[in-house]
Protein backbone atom coordinates (compact mmCIF):
# COMPACT_ATOMS: atom_id res chain seq x y z
CA UNK A 1 0.00 0.00 0.00
CA UNK A 2 2.96 2.34 0.49
CA UNK A 3 3.06 3.02 -3.27
CA UNK A 4 -0.33 4.73 -3.13
CA UNK A 5 -1.22 8.24 -2.02
CA UNK A 6 -2.18 8.27 1.67
CA UNK A 7 -5.34 10.35 2.10
CA UNK A 8 -5.98 9.64 5.78
CA UNK A 9 -3.71 8.12 8.42
CA UNK A 10 -4.90 8.02 12.04
CA UNK A 11 -2.83 5.94 14.45
CA UNK A 12 -3.88 5.82 18.10
CA UNK A 13 -3.37 3.24 20.88
CA UNK A 14 -6.75 1.61 20.22
CA UNK A 15 -7.44 2.61 16.61
CA UNK A 16 -5.81 2.57 13.20
CA UNK A 17 -7.53 4.13 10.17
CA UNK A 18 -5.80 4.40 6.79
CA UNK A 19 -7.31 5.51 3.49
CA UNK A 20 -5.10 5.08 0.41
CA UNK A 21 -5.63 6.12 -3.20
CA UNK A 22 -4.21 3.37 -5.42
CA UNK A 23 -5.41 4.79 -8.75
CA UNK A 24 -2.70 4.63 -11.37
CA UNK A 25 -0.42 2.43 -9.24
CA UNK A 26 0.89 -0.83 -10.65
CA UNK A 27 0.45 -3.49 -8.02
CA UNK A 28 1.63 -6.99 -7.23
CA UNK A 29 -1.50 -8.91 -6.30
CA UNK A 30 0.35 -11.13 -3.84
CA UNK A 31 1.27 -8.18 -1.67
CA UNK A 32 -2.03 -6.33 -1.66
CA UNK A 33 -4.27 -8.36 0.66
CA UNK A 34 -7.37 -8.51 -1.59
CA UNK A 35 -7.04 -4.95 -2.90
CA UNK A 36 -5.69 -5.74 -6.37
CA UNK A 37 -8.91 -4.59 -8.05
CA UNK A 38 -9.60 -1.63 -5.79
CA UNK A 39 -8.82 2.03 -6.42
CA UNK A 40 -9.41 3.71 -3.06
CA UNK A 41 -8.88 1.37 -0.12
CA UNK A 42 -9.80 1.79 3.55
CA UNK A 43 -8.39 -0.14 6.49
CA UNK A 44 -9.96 0.58 9.89
CA UNK A 45 -9.21 -1.53 12.95
CA UNK A 46 -9.83 -1.12 16.67
CA UNK A 47 -12.45 0.51 18.87
CA UNK A 48 -15.72 0.79 16.90
CA UNK A 49 -17.06 4.05 18.33
CA UNK A 50 -13.73 5.81 17.84
CA UNK A 51 -13.40 4.56 14.24
CA UNK A 52 -16.91 5.83 13.56
CA UNK A 53 -15.94 9.22 15.00
CA UNK A 54 -12.82 9.42 12.81
CA UNK A 55 -14.75 8.52 9.67
CA UNK A 56 -17.49 11.02 10.54
CA UNK A 57 -14.85 13.76 10.74
CA UNK A 58 -13.10 12.94 7.49
CA UNK A 59 -15.41 11.15 5.04
CA UNK A 60 -16.81 14.29 3.45
CA UNK A 61 -13.31 15.47 2.47
CA UNK A 62 -12.22 12.19 0.86
CA UNK A 63 -13.19 10.01 -2.10
CA UNK A 64 -15.43 7.05 -1.45
CA UNK A 65 -13.51 3.77 -1.00
CA UNK A 66 -14.45 0.84 -3.20
CA UNK A 67 -12.75 -1.69 -0.92
CA UNK A 68 -12.43 -1.75 2.86
CA UNK A 69 -11.40 -4.03 5.68
CA UNK A 70 -12.92 -2.85 8.95
CA UNK A 71 -13.34 -4.21 12.47
CA UNK A 72 -16.30 -6.53 12.88
CA UNK A 73 -19.28 -4.78 14.47
CA UNK A 74 -18.33 -1.33 13.17
CA UNK A 75 -21.56 -0.92 11.22
CA UNK A 76 -23.67 -0.45 14.36
CA UNK A 77 -21.76 2.74 15.22
CA UNK A 78 -21.90 4.41 11.80
CA UNK A 79 -24.19 7.26 10.78
CA UNK A 80 -26.33 6.83 7.68
CA UNK A 81 -24.06 9.24 5.83
CA UNK A 82 -20.86 7.31 6.57
CA UNK A 83 -22.59 4.00 5.82
CA UNK A 84 -23.58 5.35 2.41
CA UNK A 85 -20.00 6.54 1.81
CA UNK A 86 -18.58 3.05 2.42
CA UNK A 87 -18.73 0.25 -0.19
CA UNK A 88 -22.16 -1.33 -0.45
CA UNK A 89 -21.46 -5.07 0.04
CA UNK A 90 -20.54 -6.31 3.53
CA UNK A 91 -18.99 -9.75 3.24
CA UNK A 92 -17.34 -12.33 5.44
CA UNK A 93 -15.21 -11.79 8.53
CA UNK A 94 -11.46 -12.19 8.34
CA UNK A 95 -9.01 -12.92 11.21
CA UNK A 96 -5.53 -11.40 11.09
CA UNK A 97 -2.61 -13.35 12.60
CA UNK A 98 1.00 -12.34 13.12
CA UNK A 99 4.23 -13.02 14.98
CA UNK A 100 7.56 -11.27 15.33
CA UNK A 101 9.16 -14.02 17.45
CA UNK A 102 10.01 -17.60 16.46
CA UNK A 103 7.46 -20.29 17.20
CA UNK A 104 8.03 -23.42 19.24
CA UNK A 105 9.36 -26.22 17.07
CA UNK A 106 6.88 -28.79 15.80
CA UNK A 107 8.01 -32.35 14.98
CA UNK A 108 8.65 -32.75 11.27
CA UNK A 109 6.19 -34.92 9.36
CA UNK A 110 8.23 -35.12 6.17
CA UNK A 111 10.85 -33.27 4.16
CA UNK A 112 10.22 -29.51 4.05
CA UNK A 113 11.70 -27.91 0.95
CA UNK A 114 11.45 -24.68 -1.06
CA UNK A 115 10.27 -25.07 -4.64
CA UNK A 116 11.91 -23.36 -7.56
CA UNK A 117 9.71 -21.04 -9.61
CA UNK A 118 9.46 -23.66 -12.33
CA UNK A 119 8.51 -26.40 -9.85
CA UNK A 120 5.88 -24.17 -8.26
CA UNK A 121 4.25 -23.28 -11.57
CA UNK A 122 4.24 -26.96 -12.52
CA UNK A 123 2.97 -28.46 -9.25
CA UNK A 124 1.14 -25.89 -7.12
CA UNK A 125 -1.94 -25.06 -9.27
CA UNK A 126 -3.07 -28.68 -9.47
CA UNK A 127 -2.26 -29.24 -5.81
CA UNK A 128 -4.23 -26.21 -4.57
CA UNK A 129 -7.18 -27.26 -6.72
CA UNK A 130 -7.47 -30.23 -4.37
CA UNK A 131 -6.05 -28.84 -1.13
CA UNK A 132 -7.33 -25.23 -1.00
CA UNK A 133 -9.16 -24.18 -4.17
CA UNK A 134 -10.62 -20.95 -2.69
CA UNK A 135 -7.25 -19.53 -1.65
CA UNK A 136 -6.31 -16.11 -3.04
CA UNK A 137 -2.88 -17.57 -3.84
CA UNK A 138 -4.39 -20.02 -6.32
CA UNK A 139 -4.92 -17.09 -8.70
CA UNK A 140 -1.34 -15.84 -8.42
CA UNK A 141 1.01 -18.77 -7.93
CA UNK A 142 3.90 -16.88 -9.53
CA UNK A 143 3.54 -14.09 -6.96
CA UNK A 144 4.69 -16.30 -4.09
CA UNK A 145 7.65 -18.37 -3.01
CA UNK A 146 6.42 -21.88 -2.19
CA UNK A 147 7.36 -24.25 0.61
CA UNK A 148 6.11 -27.83 0.70
CA UNK A 149 6.15 -30.97 2.81
CA UNK A 150 6.80 -34.01 0.66
CA UNK A 151 5.73 -37.48 1.72
CA UNK A 152 7.87 -40.61 1.49
CA UNK A 153 6.95 -41.03 -2.20
CA UNK A 154 7.97 -37.46 -3.08
CA UNK A 155 4.42 -36.17 -3.55
CA UNK A 156 3.35 -32.87 -1.96
CA UNK A 157 1.45 -33.43 1.29
CA UNK A 158 1.11 -29.77 2.31
CA UNK A 159 2.15 -26.36 1.00
CA UNK A 160 2.22 -22.66 1.85
CA UNK A 161 3.22 -19.60 -0.20
CA UNK A 162 5.21 -16.57 0.97
CA UNK A 163 5.15 -13.03 -0.43
CA UNK A 164 7.78 -10.47 0.61
CA UNK A 165 5.97 -7.25 1.53
CA UNK A 166 7.83 -4.04 2.45
CA UNK A 167 6.10 -1.82 5.01
CA UNK A 168 5.89 1.95 5.06
CA UNK A 169 7.88 2.19 8.31
CA UNK A 170 10.82 0.31 6.78
CA UNK A 171 10.04 -3.03 8.40
CA UNK A 172 9.85 -6.16 6.26
CA UNK A 173 6.93 -8.56 6.29
CA UNK A 174 6.53 -12.12 5.06
CA UNK A 175 2.89 -12.65 4.11
CA UNK A 176 1.69 -16.27 4.07
CA UNK A 177 -1.11 -17.58 1.87
CA UNK A 178 -2.22 -20.76 0.16
CA UNK A 179 -1.82 -23.12 3.12
CA UNK A 180 -3.27 -26.42 2.06
CA UNK A 181 -2.99 -30.13 2.80
CA UNK A 182 -3.98 -32.87 0.39
CA UNK A 183 -7.26 -34.50 1.53
CA UNK A 184 -5.64 -37.91 1.94
CA UNK A 185 -2.87 -36.42 4.12
CA UNK A 186 -5.01 -34.46 6.57
CA UNK A 187 -4.83 -35.21 10.27
CA UNK A 188 -1.11 -36.04 10.29
CA UNK A 189 0.20 -32.65 11.45
CA UNK A 190 1.68 -31.56 8.11
CA UNK A 191 0.19 -28.04 8.21
CA UNK A 192 1.36 -27.38 11.77
CA UNK A 193 4.89 -28.56 11.03
CA UNK A 194 5.06 -26.56 7.81
CA UNK A 195 3.69 -23.32 9.29
CA UNK A 196 6.07 -23.45 12.26
CA UNK A 197 9.13 -24.26 10.17
CA UNK A 198 8.43 -21.71 7.42
CA UNK A 199 7.58 -18.97 9.92
CA UNK A 200 10.84 -19.46 11.77
CA UNK A 201 12.84 -19.54 8.54
CA UNK A 202 11.17 -16.37 7.24
CA UNK A 203 11.78 -14.52 10.51
CA UNK A 204 15.51 -14.76 9.84
CA UNK A 205 15.07 -12.18 7.05
CA UNK A 206 11.81 -10.44 8.01
CA UNK A 207 10.59 -8.45 11.00
CA UNK A 208 7.09 -9.92 10.87
CA UNK A 209 5.22 -12.93 9.54
CA UNK A 210 1.52 -12.29 8.91
CA UNK A 211 -1.47 -13.99 7.32
CA UNK A 212 -5.24 -14.03 7.44
CA UNK A 213 -8.02 -16.60 7.56
CA UNK A 214 -11.79 -16.53 7.14
CA UNK A 215 -13.65 -16.07 10.40
CA UNK A 216 -15.66 -19.26 10.00
CA UNK A 217 -12.57 -21.50 10.02
CA UNK A 218 -12.51 -22.52 13.69
CA UNK A 219 -10.21 -25.48 13.02
CA UNK A 220 -7.52 -23.24 11.56
CA UNK A 221 -7.96 -20.68 14.36
CA UNK A 222 -7.28 -23.34 16.98
CA UNK A 223 -4.20 -24.51 15.05
CA UNK A 224 -2.70 -21.02 14.77
CA UNK A 225 -3.35 -20.27 18.43
CA UNK A 226 -1.73 -23.55 19.46
CA UNK A 227 1.33 -22.73 17.36
CA UNK A 228 1.77 -19.38 19.10
CA UNK A 229 0.56 -16.84 16.53
CA UNK A 230 -1.04 -13.65 17.86
CA UNK A 231 -4.62 -12.97 16.76
CA UNK A 232 -4.77 -9.32 15.76
CA UNK A 233 -8.57 -9.25 15.68
CA UNK A 234 -11.40 -9.89 13.26
CA UNK A 235 -12.25 -7.68 10.33
CA UNK A 236 -14.98 -7.64 7.71
CA UNK A 237 -14.45 -7.28 3.96
CA UNK A 238 -16.55 -4.45 2.50
CA UNK A 239 -16.47 -4.05 -1.27
CA UNK A 240 -18.27 -2.63 -4.27
CA UNK A 241 -17.57 -5.94 -5.97
CA UNK A 242 -20.23 -8.64 -5.90
CA UNK A 243 -17.42 -11.08 -5.09
CA UNK A 244 -17.71 -11.68 -1.36
CA UNK A 245 -14.42 -13.53 -0.82
CA UNK A 246 -16.16 -16.55 0.62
Amino acid sequence: MQAGRVLLDVCEPDVGVVLVDMRGVERDFASEDFSAESNVTLFAHGDGPRIAEVLEQHYVHNPRPDFAMVSRGLSEYLSQEVSAWLPRNWGNSWDFFWTDVPLAEVPMTGEIVALSREEALDEIPAFLAQANPTSEAADDVAGYRWWVVRDATGHIASTVGVADVPMSDGMSRAYLAGLGTHPRERGHGHAAALMAAVTNIELRDHDLVTFGMWGWNDTARRLYGRLGFMNGGRQVVVSDSTLQYS
